[in-house]
């Protein structure tokens, strides 16, 4: 099923996403019902995967960007092997996170009770992002398990 925002609800999550998504959803179907009782207005955005300086969980990067950075730090510096997610062509979306704030801020205003989709309009496979902090760090591509 495609990814946009008139699927948001339809059929069921990645099962590995499974609460988290169904969490997500149902913070959608109290912001329709709250719209429909009282009149509420909102801008329900989706993010692509955010990074950036200071975006944290409890003091821990979040998202796949720092988990695939690290593993491949940790595999230079302590010899560990390196295992990609799956077979490293699922694909994902980098949002920078002060674009994300500035687009929040742009088009809350000029959204009313819509599903807005947030991102750069570009994927690439954990595969590609791989090989270009290997790159940067110098490990070797090679090495990774896929």
């Amino acid at each position: 099923m495609a990814l946009k925002e008139s699927n948001y609800l339809s059929g069921l999550p990645i099962e590995d996403f499974y609460a988290y998504a169904m969490t997500k959803r149902m913070l959608l179907v109290g912001l329709q019902s709250l719209a429909k009782e009282f009149g509420l207005k909102y801008a329900y955005f989706v993010p692509s995967t955010l990074y950036g300086p200071n975006y944290h969980v409890d003091g821990r990067p979040m998202h796949f960007i720092y988990d695939l950075i690290r593993k491949i730090i940790r595999g230079r510096e302590l010899c560990e092997e390196v295992i990609l997610w799956g077979d490293g062509n699922q694909r994902r979306e980098l949002v920078y996170i002060d674009d994300f704030v500035d687009w929040l801020l742009m088009l809350t205003p000029r959204i009313e009770n819509d599903v807005i989709n947030l991102g750069e309009g570009t994927e690439h496979s954990i595969r590609e992002f791989a090989q270009i902090i290997c790159e940067v760090i110098g490990f070797p591509f090679e090495r990774i398990s896929l």
